[in-house]
């Protein structure tokens, strides 16, 4: 089992944008989501 700093639940905008944050202070994150895709309500 692999060890992370942070997990974030939900991969929605916000969501994405916490990992991100997350990542550029040198911590690992992992997102989690229910849906086959990233995004949350945003559509292309």
């Amino acid at each position: 089992m692999q060890m992370v700093d942070v997990v974030v639940v939900g991969g929605g905008m916000a969501d994405l944008n916490n990992a991100i944050y997350v990542a550029k202070a040198e911590n690992q994150a992992v997102v989690i989501e229910k849906q086959n895709r990233l995004g949350g309500s945003v559509k292309p």
